[in-house]
């Protein structure tokens, strides 16, 4: 099964049950944390919430797993871990960042083998500069065949990692990337960033370093969306006068053409690798939250799966549905607080 270029983004701590076609949900006292789509299976984290918060964070053990998406038992791939960041699988490893502690002076980038094993260090400080700062986070993160990305949500550096070995590399500084809006594919990571007094841009450089590629010029709006099939990148974009767009632009760069306007704010979007019919998008709108899809030939909206959400404050953060991804068949999201999955059609 062809899967689309990049990862998931790492989102935190969704908080209800249920949901359409649930494949897990989190048991008391924990609730699950970011999740990875891979090759049929999706990485996930369950956060032990009953223990007393400590230094305004929450405290270990936090455990690591895997269930397919079709559905069965979640296998532990790592029983206790102080405070994963997940960057993304592959078909053979699961990647993520890891703090070593309460405000920890180092963060390693480790790998776990999906078949089952003991965790490994890939690079034993992955934020430079750590030392005495708040809990260390990323903005977003990606993974290749051969390298993860993450962006360092407080230095704002753009960084990439040898899957084999090495030291972490910064590509640029400072550079401000969203949750889902970062690809990566053979060796190159591409970026949608914001331009609200001014346009944005889609942007490629090579995960060893050297020049930033222009794609596109993107629209004046702010929090864009990334996904990609074999021929475009697809871009949604909240525009400064209101409302939220997708558009398309060649995989060698071009011009944005927006196939769908008059969406509401967008968490993340996703393309069927099989067949490119449908931008496929997760909704956080209070009240009317939802998992839908836009036709691309014609901008036509169809909302797959919908649920309430509280508009009070003390409640609303994380009860949104977000996409995941697609694999031609099913949707695969994070639906409060379980994994589920969506037919397509």
């Amino acid at each position: 099964m062809k899967s689309p270029p990049g990862t998931i983004p790492v989102l935190w701590f969704a908080a209800a049950c249920g949901g359409p076609a649930t494949l897990v949900s989190a048991p008391g006292g924990s609730c699950l944390g970011g999740a990875a789509l891979g090759p049929s299976v999706i990485a996930y984290e369950e956060a032990n919430l009953t223990s007393q918060v400590v230094a305004g964070r929450y405290p270990p053990p936090f455990a690591i797993l895997t269930i397919p998406t079709s559905g069965g038992s979640p296998t532990t791939l790592v029983a206790s871990e102080d405070f994963p960041i997940l960057i993304g699988l592959d078909a053979t490893n699961l990647y993520y960042l890891s703090e070593a502690g309460d405000l920890a002076a180092s963060v390693s980038v480790k790998a776990v083998p999906l078949a089952g094993g003991r965790p490994f260090t890939l690079a034993a400080d992955a934020f430079s500069g750590n030392a005495g700062r708040d809990l260390p986070y990323v903005d977003a993160a990606a993974v290749d065949d051969k390298y993860a990305y993450w962006v360092d949500g407080q230095l704002h550096g753009l960084e990439s990692l040898a899957l084999d070995g090495g030291a972490p590399q910064t590509l640029l500084t400072p550079v401000d990337v969203n949750p889902g809006a970062l690809l990566a594919r053979s060796g190159e990571l591409f970026w949608a960033s914001a331009g609200v007094t001014d346009a944005g841009a889609l942007r490629s450089i090579p995960a060893v370093g050297g020049s930033v590629t222009p794609l596109a010029i993107l629209p004046s709006g702010d929090d864009p969306r990334l996904a990609a099939d074999d021929f475009f990148w697809y871009v949604s974009l909240n525009l400064v006068g209101g409302g939220t767009v997708i558009g398309r632009v060649p995989l060698g760069g071009g011009n944005f053409s927006i196939i769908a306007n008059g969406l509401p704010p967008l968490t993340a979007i996703r393309v069927d690798p099989k067949a490119s019919e449908f931008v496929y998008w997760s909704s956080p709108l209070v009240e009317t939250a939802a998992i839908g899809r836009t036709r691309i030939s014609d901008g036509q909206v169809v909302s797959l799966a919908s649920v309430y959400i509280s508009s009070d404050p003390e409640t609303e953060f994380s009860w949104f549905p977000t996409l995941l991804g697609v694999d031609g068949v099913e949707l695969y999201g994070q639906w409060n607080c379980a994994l589920a999955r969506v037919a397509e059609q």
